[in-house]
């Protein structure tokens, strides 16, 4: 069972993944919080500190979709009377 379910929706969760991974990343970097910038001796520049911003990225990524996993099975579980 889970089988089925895991080769019919994974396609689906690897775009996702791609899609709200590109999007908080050019967020990340457009806005260019002090959470991702580069540090040099200390000091925060203003230059984006690209593998930090991608870490971020990443997790943002994972928690988003986390989250909409869990309102995907609460909606779905619910609705199985």
């Amino acid at each position: 069972m889970y089988s089925q379910v895991a080769d019919k929706y994974s396609g689906v969760a690897l775009f996702l993944l791609v899609v709200v991974f590109l999007f908080t990343y050019m967020v990340l970097t457009f806005y260019n919080p002090k959470f991702v910038r580069r540090t040099v001796n200390g000091h925060k520049t203003c230059e984006n500190d690209v593998a930090v911003t991608m870490l971020w990225a990443l997790g943002i990524t994972l928690l988003v979709l986390v989250i909409l996993a869990l309102i995907a099975w609460a909606a779905g579980s619910s609705c199985q009377l």
